[in-house]
């Protein structure tokens, strides 16, 4: 497996890999990548996309947790390819994501877990990230299988990990 950062080549990829239904959260998030303050990273296995996470370099998305938790990037939008799950893909995207802050000069980083993701909470402490005790709200709009937009309301838990 090949964890790096991701180029243009590769959202036409993920998007036939991971579809985002209309979204195009790939483009957006490589966009991103592109314009700094994040990086976009994926993992190839047999140069088949199959898992990606989001680094953001000036913090916390929600400005309460960026207020409470300075100087501490947060990993977002991490998602492994459904038929690839369990294989330690998204324990090595957050471990990629660890060790490029670490070489960027970071002491810690965060991430944020909804509270009913008991699966990645569990995955989350197993790596090292504690809760915080900071709560916090997720709002956004996607489409399900059927292409309808659905309202999504998320309660988060705020995690973090003190890098060695």
């Amino acid at each position: 497996m090949l964890i790096r950062g991701c180029c243009a080549a590769d959202v036409e990829l993920l998007e036939l890999r991971m579809p985002t239904r209309g979204t195009n959260a790939h483009a957006y998030h490589f966009a991103q990548q592109e314009s700094g303050g994040q990086i976009y990273l994926i993992a190839l296995d047999r140069h088949v996309p199959a898992g990606s996470c989001v680094v953001h370099w000036n913090g916390w998305i929600e400005p309460e947790l960026n207020a409470a938790l300075p100087d501490c990037p947060e990993i977002t939008n991490l998602h492994v390819a459904e038929d690839v799950r369990r294989r330690g893909i998204g324990s090595a995207l957050v471990g990629a994501a660890e060790d490029r802050a670490r070489t960027a000069g970071y002491g810690r980083i965060g991430l944020s877990v909804a509270v009913d993701n008991l699966r990645a909470a569990w995955l989350y402490e197993r790596l090292g990230y504690r809760d915080t005790g900071l709560r916090h709200e997720s709002r956004y709009h996607y489409p399900d299988e059927n292409g309808v937009e659905q309202a999504i309301v998320e309660q988060n838990i705020a995690m973090l990990k003190v890098l060695a």
